[in-house]
């Protein structure tokens, strides 16, 4: 059986190992994506989607500070979590937010992301625990 070397050198191609691929400024359709300007928290951009997740329309969310956006609990959780992300730590956490649609609680898988001036804040839904996921 050939080496990984061998495959290699033979077509020329560059295999990688233990990571992920991502294609830049796309999101999976059933996620939401917020970019903050730090240290206010400000809201910069939103994916398409984002009335899925929070029922306010996009152009009002665009320059509004993401504490007047989302309830306080869930914004403790992010403030938390972005401390945890500065310190180098874990900041992938659940939290709950009303629903756009029936404004019924959602559950929401979040990640953090540092850049430069801000912060990318990923989310997706969580299936209700008694849903098959």
């Amino acid at each position: 059986m050939p080496t990984t070397q061998q495959i290699q050198a033979a077509y020329g191609i560059e295999i990688i190992s233990e990571e992920t691929l991502v294609a830049p400024g796309f999101i999976q359709p059933y996620g939401g994506v917020i970019a903050l300007r730090r240290p206010e928290l400000t809201i910069r951009q939103v994916s398409r989607n984002i009335e899925n997740f929070l029922p306010i329309s996009i152009p009002e969310l665009i320059g509004t500070p993401l504490r007047q956006v989302i309830a306080p609990a869930p914004y403790q959780r992010i403030t938390e979590h972005l401390e945890k992300a500065c310190g180098g730590m874990g900041s992938t956490f659940e939290m709950a937010v009303d629903g756009s649609n029936n404004h019924q609680k959602q559950i929401l898988r979040c990640q953090l992301h540092l850049i430069a001036d801000g912060v990318i804040l990923e989310m997706e839904p969580q299936p209700e625990p008694d849903q098959e996921p």
